[in-house]
């Protein structure tokens, strides 16, 4: 279903961030959506992505993100497996639940920054 919005706004020429927090993004399963659309490849330019390595870098891109979207204009964001950073034994329990806290709290951010519409995909 994300695939199908991103699409949508990228051949309407739009910017898109996707923040990727399993480094599962293929920008390329968007050209067959494009293409029907009439856009073609070049609109994936206009798609932002971000990826983190660790729980701390990924809440820091979230933290970052209203700047981001304020400056891009963008009105939709993806944050693909936003939990999957907070799996790591390093990573005490309290310090992940407050990184989690803050996450959304920025995420929340980010959507009054630029009336934007967030996606979490599980």
């Amino acid at each position: 279903m994300a695939e199908a919005w991103v699409a949508l706004a990228l051949a309407d020429g739009h910017v898109v961030h996707w923040i990727d927090g399993a480094c599962r993004l293929d920008p390329g399963r968007f050209s067959p959506w494009l293409t029907q659309l009439g856009a073609g490849p070049r609109a994936l330019r206009s798609l932002k992505v971000a990826r983190g390595f660790t729980a701390h870098q990924f809440v820091a891109m979230v933290t970052r993100l209203p700047d981001e979207i304020r400056e891009s204009g963008s009105r939709l964001i993806v944050v693909d497996a936003p939990m999957a950073m907070f799996d790591d034994e390093e990573l005490r329990p309290r310090e992940g639940r407050d990184m989690v806290r803050h996450m959304c709290t920025d995420l929340e951010r980010a959507v009054d920054a630029n009336a934007s519409t967030v996606i979490v995909v599980h």
